[in-house]
């Protein structure tokens, strides 16, 4: 097996714990992380984002709230499930391994 199926199965096999515990946002996200980043970012309506590592997709979510055109990508293929059934439509999730040159 190799370094990034190994990656690859431990997210998988985390996902479902990790969801439960970041939920829409943990108190360190929500009252550290995310204010920085909607301030540095400044989300207007029909900006497009890639929202890279998306987990759960809760921050994609919060984007696409904020009228952002969000395209979330994860490595892991139950983060991506968890993240589609808890969003409407509007966000393009895809399953890719940013490490390898192609896709």
């Amino acid at each position: 097996m190799s370094i990034n199926s190994d990656v690859k199965n431990i997210w998988n096999t985390n996902a479902i714990f990790w969801d439960s515990k970041m939920g829409e946002g943990n108190d360190f996200h929500k009252l550290l992380i995310e204010p920085a980043q909607l301030n540095l970012l400044e989300i207007r309506k029909d900006d497009k984002v890639l929202d890279v590592a998306c987990g759960n997709g809760q921050f994609s979510r919060k984007l696409n709230l904020l009228g952002a055109n969000v395209i979330a990508i994860d490595f892991s293929d139950k983060f991506i499930e968890i993240a589609r059934k808890k969003s409407d439509k509007n966000i393009n999730y895809r399953v890719i391994d940013v490490t390898k040159k192609t896709i």
